[in-house]
């Protein structure tokens, strides 16, 4: 374990140096200086790792940035009153989720959209995938915005429940949409595409997100606000998928041949799928103890 925790966790000066070796090997490969294949695939690896020591970084230097923002914000919500929904915001975890949700439910739709049209233009069983994908998480935070409107700021227990129920059978129907798309991506082949040092950004934000939804999943996988718990699993689902596309860009980017593509894909398509119907039945499960709880106590 201590030699799985320094490997993970180097010094700073040894981080720093594998990142700035790894960006340079990787630049020289991409851009033909290096052209043995067999330098390819070690700086593909080793770029890999580069990655890993910077993604195990961000969750500390998130916190020591977010205890530093929330301090400045205090300091200037004491002197200037405008700051203080600044403030309120910033401290409160379900004012925060509740400013995100409107974004990103524009997002979604707009990209479920677009998928949806391009996908029918073109005969792609694939792009409507997608675009039932991005429809489904939508109309999943749509129904977390609703209930954040219509409760009026109050918190109404029973509703919250009834809303995360609601969210775990939506989230069914979001994994059997993840599961057409992962099927036509196995079969067809198809893949994401990033151009040139595009993908190492995807990657960035890729593992970024799987590191803070898995974080916080587990962290808080008891959390007594049913409302911030369904949009944690939403988070996570989001998380996997760009996972998900993540591996079809690496192994269409930098090879593997066809046999290679079709197997891990499918390992990794039933380990997200699995993973999602775990996550559904935990949550249904919790709901079912809710109510059992709620009916006993009815009936002391």
């Amino acid at each position: 374990m201590d030699r799985l925790k320094a490997l993970l966790q180097p010094k700073t000066p040894v981080r720093i140096c594998v990142v700035v070796s790894a960006a340079i090997l990787l630049t020289l490969c991409l851009n033909g200086t290096i052209a043995v294949p067999a330098i390819h695939y070690a700086a593909y690896l080793y770029s890999t790792y580069a990655l890993v020591l910077v993604c195990a970084w961000i969750p500390g230097a998130a916190n020591r940035l977010s205890t530093v923002f929330t301090a400045s914000i205090e300091k200037h919500a004491a002197a200037r009153p405008g700051f203080e929904r600044i403030h309120a915001v910033a401290i409160d975890p379900e004012r925060r989720m509740h400013a995100l949700l409107a974004p990103s439910l524009v997002f979604n739709l707009g990209y479920a959209a677009f998928k949806l049209g391009v996908g029918i233009w073109l005969g792609s069983w694939w792009m409507i995938a997608a675009g039932v994908y991005y429809a489904i998480l939508a109309r999943l935070r749509y129904s977390l915005l609703r209930t954040f409107m219509t409760r009026g700021g109050s918190k109404d227990g029973e509703r919250d429940w009834k809303t995360y129920r609601n969210t775990a059978f939506q989230m069914l129907f979001l994994t059997v949409a993840m599961n057409g798309l992962i099927v036509q991506t196995v079969q067809s082949g198809e893949a994401y595409h990033y151009p040139g040092t595009l993908i190492y950004a995807f990657a960035l934000y890729a593992f970024v997100k799987i590191i803070a939804a898995v974080t916080t999943l587990v962290r808080k996988w008891h959390e007594e606000n049913v409302i911030l718990a369904a949009s944690r699993c939403i988070s996570f689902a989001c998380a996997l998928m760009s996972m998900m596309a993540l591996q079809t860009a690496m192994i269409s980017q930098f090879g593997g041949d066809e046999a290679f593509a079709r197997t891990a894909n499918t390992l990794f398509g039933a380990f997200v799928c699995l993973a999602m119907l775990c996550i559904c039945g935990h949550m249904l499960n919790r709901y079912k103890r809710h109510a059992q709880k709620g009916r006993n106590t009815a009936h002391a």
